[in-house]
């Protein structure tokens, strides 16, 4: 591909996009079970969030929102609660762990 400026993006449609993001999660839980049966429980906990933020801006990002910031999976949750309604009971449990933490 030719562009006339220096870079070049191709805008990916929302199911590649959310497919790309879900991916990358599905292949983080993979070496984050790997580390849990090795013993790096810390490694594989921050593995773990990383996953769910994933797998939660894959969706996101499936139902066609551009834009998709942030790394807080209660916040993330809230808003995929916009497409379906169950990602709103589990943002709420989510803060409430939080806050018991």
């Amino acid at each position: 591909m030719r562009c006339a400026r220096r870079w070049c993006f191709i805008r990916r449609t929302p199911l590649e996009e959310g497919t790309r993001w879900l991916a990358q999660a599905q292949e983080d839980l993979k070496w984050a079970k790997d580390l849990a049966d090795r013993g790096g429980y810390h490694i594989a906990c921050f593995l773990s969030q990383q996953v769910g933020e994933k797998a939660l801006k894959a969706f996101i990002y499936s139902q066609g929102q551009e834009i998709v910031l942030g790394y807080s999976v209660e916040r993330l949750s809230s808003d995929a609660s916009k497409w379906k309604a169950d990602f709103a009971e589990k943002a709420k449990r989510l803060n409430g762990l939080r806050t018991r933490v």
